[in-house]
Parts: structure tokens; C-alpha cells; sequence
């Protein structure tokens, strides 16, 4: 075999950092790409992935790797082994920890809090907490892996619980809260409580008590 580029360190860009930020040593931004690589060794081009920018105040610890083109906002916390995919677009004030894994082209709002997986070109409004899964569905396995499905959008103040699931091309509503291992298939209405498997219950009417904690640890 020759021209292999084996045991070779993944090329990575520049990186616009913001003031009063925090980059751990292991952290790599602007890492190349699936096609950005294919460039570089089926073409013979000079690696050369997209800058990726940081804003003002970010904390990024060890072991984040975050994707060339993609930009994250002022004063967020990205945690230890977090991984951010290409392209995505993430609001300021947003927290991704426990190892989160958001692949590529996701939007997230500001004030957002991502702890769980989400899966390509996932839209994820202001304030939210996903702890969860958001997956395409892919229920056709006759049919390519590259099929087109719509991708899942969770609106502004949802809550995801750890080990739910919110399945393919759906809209989780405002306010809405899905509860821990619940699988949602099917759109989720404004201020309801999502749980078992497609089970919604207006929060008006659910007997629990729903309260939003702080995640900053800052008072």
C-alpha cells in the first residue's frame, strides 16, 4: 500500500478564542472532518479544516473535541470528553457534560443544558435540559443509512430526562417535559408531560411537582 496516512494525528484548523476563556491542554479544536479528511488522503489536498470560534467567558475541559465550522457561545461549560460535531451552532450560556455527544449541524439556544445524545442536524431551542437521546429513526432498514428524514426539534424550555428517548423527525412543544426512559415517536403538544411510550399528560393536570434546578453551581 502507499500513500496511506496511517498512525497519523487527525489535522485540526484554527480557533478564534474569546477573552477570559479557559482551554484545557488536551482539548482540540477545528478537528478535520470526515471529508476534509477524504480530501486529504483520496485527493492529495493540504488538510486545511475551518476555523471553529469560541466565545467570550467559555470553559472547554479535558478531552473536548470540538469539530471544524462550528461555534459556541459566550460563557458557556463544556465538560471533560465532551464531543461536538461539525458545523454545529451553539447560543451562549449552554452546558455540555457528562461525556455528551452532539454530532454534526445541530443548532442549540442559548442557556441550554446537553448531558445526553444528539443526533445530526437536531435543532434544540432556549433553555433547555436534555439528558436523553434525540435519534433518527431509520425504520426502514431496506432503504440507505442516507436517507432523508426530517430531523427532531425540540422548541424552547423542554426537558429530556436521563434514558429517554425521542425517536425521528418530531416536535417536543414548548414547556414540554419528557420523563426519564419514556420513548416519544410522535409530536409532543405545548406544557405536556411525555411519559411511557407516547403517553402525554397536560402539566396542568400531572400530580408531580416539576421545578427547574440550577446547573451553574454559581449563585
Amino acid at each position: 500500500m502507499t500513500d496511506t496516512a496511517a498512525g497519523t494525528r487527525i489535522p485540526t484548523g484554527k480557533a478564534q478564542i474569546g477573552e477570559r476563556c479557559f482551554v484545557a491542554d488536551s482539548a482540540r479544536l477545528a478537528v478535520a472532518s470526515e471529508a476534509t479528511l477524504l480530501a486529504m488522503t483520496r485527493e492529495g489536498r493540504e488538510p486545511d479544516p475551518r476555523e471553529v470560534t469560541v466565545g467570550d467567558g467559555t470553559l472547554l475541559l479535558d478531552g473536548v473535541v470540538v469539530q471544524e465550522g462550528s461555534t459556541i457561545g459566550a460563557d458557556c461549560y463544556v465538560g471533560r470528553s465532551v464531543h461536538i460535531g461539525f458545523d454545529c451552532e451553539i447560543g451562549d450560556r449552554c452546558r455540555m457534560e457528562y461525556r455528551a455527544e452532539i454530532c454534526d449541524r445541530v443548532r442549540i439556544g442559548d442557556g441550554t443544558v446537553i448531558g445526553g445524545f444528539v443526533c445530526d442536524g437536531a435543532e434544540l431551542g432556549a433553555d433547555c435540559v436534555m439528558l436523553g437521546s434525540l435519534v433518527h429513526s431509520v425504520r426502514e432498514p431496506d432503504l440507505p443509512w442516507g436517507q432523508f428524514e426530517p430531523d427532531p426539534i425540540l422548541a424552547d424550555r423542554v426537558f429530556v430526562g436521563r434514558g429517554a428517548v425521542v425517536v425521528g423527525g418530531i416536535v417536543v412543544g414548548n414547556g414540554a417535559y419528557v420523563a426519564a426512559n419514556a420513548t416519544v415517536t410522535k409530536d409532543v403538544p405545548d406544557d405536556h408531560v411525555a411519559i411511557g411510550t407516547n403517553r402525554f399528560v397536560p402539566i396542568a393536570e400531572w400530580h408531580g411537582k416539576l421545578e427547574r434546578k440550577s446547573w451553574s453551581g454559581v449563585s
